[in-house]
């Protein structure tokens, strides 16, 4: 069988974006070694920013049981979240935030979809995007700005053409804006609406989307538009009203 769908940049590029997705690769092994690579520098800067609060805190008084140095009861808090769209795109997520100092947080978000939707439609992706925010009033409610990356793997099939990352995943960066508000007096459920635009790097490998389908072409480049959105609802733990 010959697949006769046309390959080019745009119409990978159009794909990519439409779907507002990061994709999964069979071959997972080189994917996670990829991603722990890229994730290194970002991860190493988020432990420097705590470790340069930790100290700013060192010669305050001794923590109290209400809170903690690094972590005051004005302060303190960690959320669990999954944001809708996503979700909706069929690309289950779960993401983590957590605070350390009043205006700055640190968001991690997973990614992963196994799915063969039909047989000319496949959704296989395992992508991450960490974030570092800074809140304008403080860090449980209002408005942010944010600095993330994305990184991701991907096995994606439309039509007649499957696309699949070549052993190294897609990253990218990108700057981000968002607004939250919490849902209810105790201040247990929040929603956070976000977006973000920046860069991504990519390269792919196409082959025709049968078994065992042949090879028919290579490419990659960059991206510049929309990286992240979102509309997530979150549960809080442990933020309290200010006394």
């Amino acid at each position: 069988m010959h697949c006769l769908y046309p390959i080019s940049r745009h119409t990978f590029i159009e794909f990519f974006s439409y779907k507002l997705i990061m994709h999964f690769g069979q071959h997972s092994s080189a994917v996670f070694s990829s991603i722990l690579r890229k994730l290194s520098m970002p991860l190493m800067l988020a432990f420097a920013m705590l470790c340069a609060t930790q100290s700013a805190h060192a010669s305050d008084p001794p923590a109290t049981s209400a809170g903690s140095v690094l972590f005051p009861e004005y302060e303190r808090y960690f959320r669990i979240k999954s944001n809708a769209l996503v979700n909706a795109a069929l690309v289950p997520n779960i993401g983590v935030e957590a605070a350390f100092d009043k205006h700055f947080s640190f968001e991690a978000q997973l990614m992963y979809s196994p799915f063969t939707v039909a047989r000319n439609y496949k959704l296989r992706i395992l992508a991450t995007q960490p974030e570092l925010r800074y809140w304008t009033r403080d860090n449980k409610s209002g408005h942010f700005v944010g600095v993330h990356c994305t990184v991701a793997g991907f096995n994606v099939a439309f039509n007649d053409v499957r696309y699949q990352d070549p052993n190294h995943a897609l990253w990218g960066l990108g700057l981000s804006y968002g607004w939250s508000r919490f849902l209810d007096k105790r201040r247990r459920w929040s929603v956070e609406f976000m977006v973000g635009v920046g860069y991504m790097n990519y390269s792919y490998d196409a082959y025709c989307n049968v078994p065992n389908g042949q090879k028919i072409g290579s490419g990659g480049g960059g991206y510049w538009g929309l990286t992240k959105a979102g509309i997530s609802f979150s549960y809080n733990i442990g933020c309290h009203r200010k006394k």
